[in-house]
């Protein structure tokens, strides 16, 4: 089985997101299944490793150590191109809540490819403890969410929509 995980943030930047992957992916390749981890690159050194899809990103922090790419149609063609010269996929694992998140469940559903999403915190409660005027920033990020995953929503209800 191919499973690609998407993430907000490299894999090999720090978080307990990050290591929580990197520990799925070693026993998941240890029981014979193939894994594609795809992330913002980074922009400090960080090792290579042909099981990542490094997307083009802009770094958001002043250590560089976290970046952003942005889910849309550049980033769609640039992931499908990646992912054409593997092999076939049979599983996403969205593990991300902002941009991953959009950019992999955009992925699933331009290929009908079944989804896994993983939170690995509550956006919510993050964002009242730490942004000011939290309600206006929650909603803000819904309008980004629904206008990101517009494309993918059509995708699907042209899948199931019934043969006329």
């Amino acid at each position: 089985m191919h499973v690609v995980m998407f993430a907000d943030q490299h894999v090999e930047s720090l978080g307990g997101a990050q290591v929580s992957m990197r520990l799925q992916r070693r026993f998941l390749e240890r029981a014979g299944h193939t894994v594609t981890v795809v992330a913002p690159r980074m922009h400090r050194p960080a090792p290579t490793d042909p099981a990542y899809v490094d997307l083009p990103s802009i770094p958001v922090t002043p250590d560089r150590e976290y970046a952003l790419s942005w889910p849309g149609i550049r980033t769609d063609r640039f992931v499908d191109a990646a992912m054409a010269r593997r092999a076939p996929v049979d599983v996403v694992h969205v593990q991300a809540d902002f941009w991953g998140a959009f950019i992999g469940h955009r992925y699933a559903a331009r290929h009908g490819l079944p989804v896994v999403h993983t939170m690995h915190n509550r956006v919510d409660v993050g964002i009242e403890a730490t942004a000011p005027f939290p309600a206006l920033v929650l909603r803000v990020l819904n309008v980004w969410a629904r206008r990101a995953l517009r494309p993918a929503l059509r995708v699907r209800e042209a899948r199931q929509a019934p043969d006329g």
